[in-house]
């Protein structure tokens, strides 16, 4: 069949295209075939179509990639179901990125990696395959109601 694939998103200063590479493991070489864009309209189908999902920690992506899963995961379990993996970039002022999806790692729904080197560790992907993610539900809208309510009846 088809070589495993593997799409990124990649910076402006980086050219675009698919090609194949050959990484190895224990001593052999695997195919994979690469897909690199600049620039998508919707990242939705790529997400749809992968088994595991690697994001930055906006806020955004971190909910569109629990969607996604949520979706996914209504017919799949165990290790079968789609996972979102969430890499923090430490490096930014304050590390705003932390706080959203610290939270959400800790409640079970992701897995959190405290800055991009931890994507070189060995085990990294020892550890994201026993990761079982948990369903997102998504927020209350009556907390949110009341929290509303609240502020405005302060005014």
């Amino acid at each position: 069949g088809a070589p495993p694939a593997l799409v990124t998103v990649i910076g402006h200063n980086s050219s675009s295209g698919t090609t194949t590479v050959r990484p190895t493991r224990e001593g052999r070489d695997i195919d994979i075939s690469w897909e690199a864009y600049r620039f998508k309209s919707s990242l939705e189908p790529d997400m749809q179509n992968a088994d595991l999902i690697v994001s930055h920690a906006g806020a955004g992506s971190i909910m569109e990639g629990l969607s996604i899963c949520k979706e996914r995961n209504k017919s799949v379990t165990g290790n079968n179901c789609k996972k979102l993996v969430v890499v923090i970039n430490d490096i930014l002022m304050n590390n705003h990125q932390s706080e959203l999806a610290e939270a959400l790692d800790s409640r079970g729904y992701l897995y959190t990696l405290n800055g991009p080197l931890r994507l070189l560790d060995n085990d990294v992907m020892a550890r994201v395959s026993k990761f079982i993610p948990l369903a997102f539900e998504g927020g209350n809208q009556k907390t949110f109601g009341r929290i509303i309510s609240t502020f405005m009846s302060k005014e």
